[in-house]
């Protein structure tokens, strides 16, 4: 997965590994359910899963 550089300003490190974590399992989620998200409304319902 890429990097996210908007991560890099969240200056407290535990949350910043939290929110490097979190972005990781979204995206990672987001490739092996690819063929399932087919809206915008697919896409949030994936996110509000992990948070």
């Amino acid at each position: 997965m890429a990097h996210v550089p908007d991560l890099d300003f969240i200056k407290n490190e535990e949350e910043r590994a939290e929110a490097q974590r979190l972005a990781l399992n979204i995206g990672q989620e987001m490739l092996i359910r690819r063929n399932e998200i087919n809206s915008i409304g697919g896409l949030v319902k994936l996110i509000k899963e992990q948070i």
